[in-house]
């Protein structure tokens, strides 16, 4: 129940437990819910997973937990799946995204987020439209700008829906979203890459990766592939 929620999360939030790396809450709907784990966030660097989902969790709860979890690099996975959170939310969706790099699996599904939440699809006019492609684009851009580990997994957003305004390829429509984060993931790589090298379209061969030993070189290039050796002929054109 509502008390005995309350005691764990306060035993997480002051240290009382450093072994504990997952944590269920969903279903439970207290009030007091959303402040409460957003305390033990803030403080908790033990917990990797934790499940939020089917509480009746409005927006207002819902910036809670983001905002704090702007402060936390332990939690890999949140799930709010079956919540009430709404496009009024987009931008602590998007903050966390941004600034929260550990963050690798996000449950926003059955949420009031897009189209796809709605039941009565043949009602919706265009300014929900509008609205849904707001909420898919700020959400990819804060993707697109965030360096990561490997993609993120996203549930609750389909971002095939605003193809055409993150400028993807042609036939992405029909993409998954795994698809499109792995694009993402591919083009910021090569991009990066590409500047190391000094092979970057406005630097030209004035990049000062140029005057670079060998070593240093394979060392920028195995970092911007994510820990996999540069091509031996991309490290060739710097000697």
């Amino acid at each position: 129940g509502p008390t005995g929620v309350s005691e764990i999360l306060h035993v997480l939030e002051v240290g009382g437990n450093t072994t504990l790396t997952s944590l269920g809450l969903s279903g439970n709907g207290c009030d007091e819910l959303p402040g409460s784990v957003a305390a033990m966030l803030r403080c908790n660097t033990t917990l990797t997973s934790l499940e939020v989902a089917t509480n009746g969790i409005q927006d207002s709860g819902a910036r809670l937990i983001l905002d704090a979890l702007c402060e936390n690099t332990s939690v890999t996975r949140l799930d709010l799946h079956t919540n009430y959170i709404s496009p009024q939310c987009i931008d602590s969706i998007s903050n966390v995204l941004r600034t929260n790099p550990s963050i690798q699996d996000l449950d926003l599904e059955h949420n009031r987020l897009s189209d796809q939440d709605q039941k009565e699809k043949h009602l919706r006019d265009n300014s929900q439209l509008v609205q849904d492609m707001g909420v898919i684009r700020g959400i990819a851009e804060a993707l697109w700008h965030t360096p990561r580990q490997r993609p993120v997994n996203l549930m609750g957003i389909k971002l095939c829906l605003a193809a055409q305004a993150l400028n993807l390829p042609k036939g992405a429509t029909g993409w998954d979203n795994d698809q499109i984060l792995q694009h993402f993931w591919d083009t910021r790589q090569e991009k990066l890459l590409a500047f190391a090298m000094g092979l970057h379209a406005r630097l030209g061969n004035r990049s000062e990766v140029q005057q670079l030993n060998n070593e240093c070189v394979q060392t920028v290039c195995k970092v911007c592939r994510g820990g996999v050796d540069p091509p031996v002929q991309a490290v060739a054109m710097q000697e």
